[in-house]
């Protein structure tokens, strides 16, 4: 192999180390090391954006270290002045675990202070605060700083800890402390914790004070030393290995609110309590769910923002100023972040704004405690309130024995200023329309703009049109993208990568047939992408798995789901005695026929969007449709319907009597794939 060809390689990271391009790179690494530097200074010419071939620095770095290219170390620190985002996009886990070691291994004694500049700059993300401390940490552990120099400064970092400061990068720099076993600093810790300027879920004094006691400096530098975490980078292909695929699997569902929920909650140690259902005993559950809720505030309620904002951490008001997009919030100073968070919440235009976003479970909470003093004592879970409380629209408090959910005064006071215009009836009716826009295509899959403004006006009193519908239909898409308006269109997310010519296809079979149109109550029951019409075929299916294939309830219900979306697909006897070995599950001929029976049952009743919504059981029963079959029930019948595994005799007892190929509605990117992987749909087959 050549230079080239192995730095082409490496430029996009593989599944596994690249060994052989990693051998030729070291044997041409005065060749290789202008290419490998050009990488890493492309990211941060990007000027805090990502730059399109942004993957080809992570072998670089990694290499430039093991070659000791003092020259790519501005380049390298200038990650860390980059934003929480866009540090994890470029470095993963690689940023807490191996990039100290890679900033370690190339720093000299003259370039310590360009560290120090990161630690001691407020305005950056505390993580990548604290990295860079872990680099002082790593240059001690290796005598490549002093100790007395260490020392020091972590002693000055602490003794100028204030409120302004980040509690969890003191409970960092904490950590470093307690590590290295520098015991006559607790006395400057003790006060910390004291002024509670200190994150406890980091570390608490307790655990600070038991470490300290029980390790000397000289033990606790031993321990170090023999820590693989604190390593030099000599050998790259070690630490590639260690650091596996780097790659991680893209989840369409992860978007920016989820990222700050999770770091919300990233220090709760039983985070899973916020998700359990309500349990039997109420009052065991709301204390645990307050002692693990990073939300509800254990203080007396209060009711304006006025009295409440000034009880927060500054910490905490930059995260809320954050999600409110307040220029140049990090530099505030705390009356300026209360201030401008106050007026956000008492201007009528930004709440309307806010609440147009919030979804239906949200509003229908915000109604409730808006026109109430507070709500009390409701079990529910954090995400049902968090977009609320983070936006300032809702206070929550635990206070004897209590909970409270607030709507303060400045946010009511804007919100009646709103509904002298009728807002509620206008945010109602554009949640609606959203909620047939959901209905329509998880049904249907495609419907023209026509057919949904006429379909709309047919069941509701609040009437519609096309502008209209365009107009409100695109702030839902902007926010969720779960449909999608092409041209004359209203299509399914699913279709959003096809081409025109694919939906035109669609369209051009689906007006084949007469199209399924059930009452209001039960259309909207298919904007839940989730929901599964409970057919009393799906009802003997499921008896039948549960008294005569799997006793075990968990285990039956995941071989029912399964059996479900492979009935969905159209499987043939194959696919299902493949899922059946998936699970394990040898069964008796007999009883091996009952359940072929069954499922071809379901698969028959099973509304398509490819043929109006219809089941294939209603289409064949239909007066005028094709050769007016009977209704059909042996799989063998109709199997397969995708376009490329369809022969013409099957296609005689299901479709039109024309040539054209067909397509199946497509299986939804989260459900289980098809054939029986045990992966979404779109980690597998549909990726």
């Amino acid at each position: 192999m050549n230079i080239t060809k192995a730095l082409k390689n490496i430029k996009q990271i593989p599944k596994t180390t690249a060994v052989e391009e990693i051998a030729c790179i070291r044997e041409n690494r005065e060749a290789a090391i202008p290419v490998l530097l050009e990488r890493v200074k492309a990211v941060t010419d990007a000027a805090g954006g990502l730059p399109a071939n942004h993957e080809e620095h992570f072998y670089a770095m990694y290499l430039l270290a093991e070659f000791g290219v003092n020259e790519a170390l501005p380049h390298l620190i200038k990650y860390l002045e980059f934003d929480e985002y866009l540090t994890n996009m470029l470095l993963g886990d690689a940023l807490t675990e191996d990039f100290p070691s890679i900033l370690a291994t190339l720093t000299t004694a003259d370039d310590i202070i360009q560290i120090k500049e990161i630690i001691e700059n407020p305005t950056l993300n505390c993580f990548n605060r604290a990295v860079a401390a872990h680099v002082l940490k790593i240059l001690y552990i290796h005598d490549r700083m002093s100790r007395n120099d260490y020392h020091s400064y972590i002693k000055h970092l602490l003794s100028t800890c204030n409120d302004n400061d980040d509690p969890e990068f003191i409970g960092f720099l904490i950590c470093d402390c307690e590590e290295a076993g520098f015991s006559d600093l607790l006395p400057i810790i003790k006060k910390l914790y004291d002024a509670k300027l200190v994150e406890t879920q980091i570390i608490s004094y307790s655990e600070v004070k038991a470490g300290l006691r029980q390790s000397t400096e000289a033990s606790a530098l031993d321990i170090m030393k023999d820590d693989d975490t604190y390593s030099l980078i000599k050998d790259s292909i070690e630490w590639l290995d260690h650091r596996g695929s780097f790659c991680s699997d893209d989840d369409d569902d992860d978007d920016d609110f989820d990222d700050l929920f999770d770091s919300f909650l990233k220090f709760n140690e039983l985070a899973e309590i916020l998700r359990v259902e309500d349990s039997d005993d109420s009052s065991e559950s709301t204390e645990l769910y307050i002692q693990n809720s990073m939300i509800a505030e254990r203080r007396k309620p209060q009711y304006t923002l006025s009295d409440a904002l000034p009880l927060q951490k500054v910490t905490e008001l930059k995260e809320i100023a954050k999600y409110n997009n307040i220029d140049g919030y990090s530099s505030m100073k705390k009356a300026d972040l209360i201030s401008h968070l106050i007026d956000i919440a008492s201007d009528p235009y930004i709440l309307k704004m806010h609440l147009l976003r919030l979804t239906e479970k949200e509003w229908a909470f915000f109604k409730r405690a808006v026109a109430a003093e507070h709500i009390l004592d409701e079990l529910s879970y954090a995400e049902d309130f968090f977009r609320l409380s983070i936006l300032c629209l809702l206070l929550v408090y635990y206070h004897d024995e209590h909970l409270y959910y607030v709507v303060p005064q400045e946010t009511k006071q804007a919100f009646f200023e709103l509904e002298k215009k009728g807002f509620s009836a206008e945010k109602d009716h554009a949640d609606n329309l959203n909620k047939y826009a959901l209905a329509v295509t998880n049904l249907y899959g495609i419907m023209t703009i026509n057919d949904f403004v006429k379909l709309f006006n047919e069941q509701n009193q609040h009437k519609t049109d096309a502008a209209e519908v365009a107009s409100i239909l695109h702030r839902y898409i902007s926010l969720y993208g779960y449909y999608e308006l092409e041209g004359d269109y209203l299509i399914n997310h699913e279709f959003e990568d096809d081409e025109q010519e694919e939906i035109q296809h669609f369209v051009d079979i689906a007006a084949s047939y007469p199209r399924y149109l059930p009452e209001k109550h039960d259309l909207l029951k298919y904007a839940d992408s989730n929901y599964i019409e409970d057919t009393p075929q799906l009802q003997k299916l499921r008896l039948f798995v549960k008294e005569s294939v799997v006793k075990d309830e968990a285990v039956a219900e995941l071989l029912i789901i399964d059996l479900y979306f492979a009935a969905y697909s159209q499987s043939d006897k194959k696919e299902y005695k493949s899922i059946l070995k998936n699970h394990n599950i040898a069964l008796l001929s007999s009883k091996l026929k009952t359940l072929l029976d069954l499922l071809g049952d379901l698969s028959a009743n099973i509304r398509l969007g490819l043929i109006g919504g219809h089941t294939l059981h209603e289409l064949a029963g239909m007066n005028g449709t094709p050769h007016n079959k009977k209704p059909i029930t042996n799989i063998d019948d109709y199997r397969f319907l995708q376009k490329d595994r369809l022969d013409s005799s099957d296609r005689d007892n299901i479709w039109p009597a024309k040539n054209e190929p067909v397509r199946v509605t497509k299986i939804g990117r989260n459900e289980p794939c098809p054939c029986n992987s045990g992966k979404k749909y779109k980690k597998c087959c549909g990726s």
